[in-house]
């Protein structure tokens, strides 16, 4: 039964090492952040019936939009609050 049972550890220990390399493996390593403006042109779909230009934000529409959008990342507004001091 003991036999078993260093065999039941092993092979959890086994996989659980692999889970947390591939897991590992995915993070990322860069220490670049996207602006908002870039990540939502990428990741926020507008869905149709909510605008009349559905699908992936698009700042060709409304280019102005870039920097109001921009100032809401945490690194802008903490340089500008550090200027104002």
């Amino acid at each position: 039964m003991t036999n078993e049972k260093n065999n039941l550890y092993d092979e959890l220990k086994y996989n659980s090492i692999q889970h947390l390399i591939k897991s590992v493996g995915k993070w990322k390593t860069d220490s670049y952040i996207e602006m908002p403006s870039e990540w939502s042109s990428n990741e926020r779909y507008l869905p149709a019936g909510t605008t009349e230009y559905p699908g992936l934000v698009d700042y060709d529409i409304a280019p102005h939009m870039i920097e109001i959008v921009d100032n809401f990342n945490h690194e802008v507004n903490s340089i500008i609050s550090n200027n104002n001091n």
